[in-house]
This record gives structure tokens, C-alpha cells and sequence, in this order.
């Protein structure tokens, strides 16, 4: 039977799995967009989710949104 220590332990080792994806997802993004010149972030197949994204004003943003709905924070990141 599982006791509350390892109830405990497999909620940590989740969100540890979670974040590991999110941040993944987030340098694998970020890597092919560079390798791309950036052009990738601007493309439609993007559009449905975001990450790494360029926005209206062509500034990289890091943020979270499904079909333009946001889930996490705006945050701009500087290219120079």
C-alpha cells in the first residue's frame, strides 16, 4: 500500500516530470526557431500554441497560450 510519504514523493517526482517537459518543450522551441532565423515563431502551424513567440511588433516573448488564450505570464525577451 502506498503511505503518505510516498503519496507525497510521487506528486513531487510529477511535477518534477512536468516542469522537465514544459522546459524541454520550451529550449526545443526556442533552439529550431534560432536555427531558423526566428522566421518559424511567425508561421501559422505555430499560431495554435505559443511558447517562444514573435509578436505584431517582431519582439521574441516567452509565454503560454492556447488558440490565443493566455495561460502564463508575457514575458519580452531582448535580442541584443
Amino acid at each position: 500500500m502506498l503511505n503518505d510519504k510516498n503519496k507525497s514523493l510521487i506528486k513531487i517526482g510529477g511535477l518534477i516530470s512536468v516542469f522537465m517537459l514544459v522546459l524541454g518543450i520550451v529550449l526545443c522551441t526556442a533552439g529550431y526557431s534560432m536555427e531558423n532565423n526566428i522566421e518559424y515563431l511567425k508561421t501559422d502551424q505555430h499560431q495554435w500554441y505559443r511558447i517562444v513567440y514573435v509578436n505584431e511588433d517582431d519582439e521574441l516573448h516567452f509565454g503560454i497560450s492556447f488558440d490565443q488564450v493566455g495561460v502564463l505570464g508575457d514575458i519580452e525577451i531582448p535580442l541584443d
